[in-house]
């Protein structure tokens, strides 16, 4: 992330732009859900003295930072998101604006306290931060038109589900971006 944060700079510098997506860890970790945590983060921390989730929280450069990113971008005719987008989200009608506004007011909000239908539809399996449908070819020719119509796009780039390449999808409406770089 701090490489990141630092191209961003670099880039800015330099007339470009880095985009940067939320996806699922980044919010777990800004809402003190570490399940999926890599024990060697954990043992920086306490090798550090700083208790892991001050690393994230609202206090810190990191947490301050990753507070002002979006969880879904459009960029010219492309969707950038780390899951997907469902037909639930869709059918909310909400615009990209409205989906990255939600996201941040529920941030560090406590999980009980997040249950509305609106907060359910942006934090879970059927949010942009977890909805796999696109990836695994689940999604209806019809309602791929009419999410993409909706975001008025032509295509969009998702990760969060692995593949061995970049991987076009419904006749390359959709390009799957994550791929297995564990060697890498």
């Amino acid at each position: 992330l701090w490489l990141i944060y630092k191209l961003e700079t670099e880039a800015e510098q330099a007339g470009g732009k880095v985009h940067f997506i939320l996806g699922n860890h980044e919010v777990m970790n800004m809402r003190e859900d570490f399940r999926y945590v890599r024990k060697k983060y954990l043992a920086n921390a306490d090798s550090l003295g700083l208790d892991y989730s001050i690393w994230y929280s609202e206090e810190s450069e990191l947490g301050r930072w990753l507070r002002s990113k979006n969880c879904i971008e459009r960029i010219g005719s492309y969707i950038f998101v780390h899951g997907g987008i469902s037909p639930q989200l869709q059918v909310a009608k909400m615009d990209i604006g409205e989906i990255n506004s939600h996201l941040r007011s529920i941030l560090d909000k406590p999980y009980d306290s997040t249950s509305t239908y609106t907060d359910s539809l942006i934090l879970r399996k059927n949010g942009p931060l977890w909805y796999r449908g696109m990836a695994m070819n689940e999604l209806a020719s019809d309602s791929l038109s009419i999410i993409l119509k909706h975001f008025d796009a032509k295509k969009v780039i998702i990760g969060h589900t692995v593949f061995d390449e970049i991987t076009n999808l419904y006749e390359g409406s959709i390009i799957a971006i994550d791929l297995d770089h564990a060697e890498n």
